[in-house]
């Protein structure tokens, strides 16, 4: 099955804070399970968007990360991004660059659904740390059409 993105994506909405729902397992991630994580978007002039990711453990300890979100494609397929969080000297090489693809959207931006075409990276994000369950699982739902396998899901965020 094949993995779609929105057909639109309007950068500007997607600006600020999101909370971290739900999430795949990845390398990148390792051992944030029950933590809340955070993720600000900030559109540059541009066109580019900073990404800042930051983590409270259980402990209380806390981690963050800044990167950079493009468009290369913004006329044609607004929602298929690419994400660097390497140093800003290393991203002239292209395989710094990660997919960032926005497959699910709630039409006043409250909630997000993104992935990849290899279907190893996936999350639900919103804009509070907690999400209506007939939300959760409808986003769940469209994944899973598209072949996510979900059976590892991590819920990080809380779900009403």
């Amino acid at each position: 099955m094949t993995i779609t993105s929105v057909s639109s994506l309007n950068l500007t909405c997607y600006m600020g804070k999101w909370y971290e729902i739900a999430r795949l397992p990845n390398p990148f991630q390792r051992n944030s399970e029950g933590s809340m994580v955070t993720i600000d978007y900030t559109l540059n002039q541009d066109g580019t968007v900073s990404v800042h990711n930051a983590v409270v453990y259980k402990d209380g300890t806390n981690q963050s990360v800044d990167g950079l979100l493009i468009s290369r494609y913004p006329d044609n397929y607004s929602a298929r991004l690419e994400l660097s969080f390497l140093p800003s000297w290393l991203r002239w090489i292209p395989f710094v660059w990660g997919k960032y693809w926005v497959i699910g959207l709630d039409t006043d931006y409250k909630w997000s659904v993104v992935g990849e075409p290899s279907k190893r990276y996936f999350w639900i994000l919103a804009r509070q740390p907690k999400l209506a369950n007939s939300t959760f699982e409808q986003a769940k739902a469209n994944a899973t059409n598209m072949g996510y396998d979900l059976n590892n899901l991590i819920i990080t965020g809380a779900i009403e």
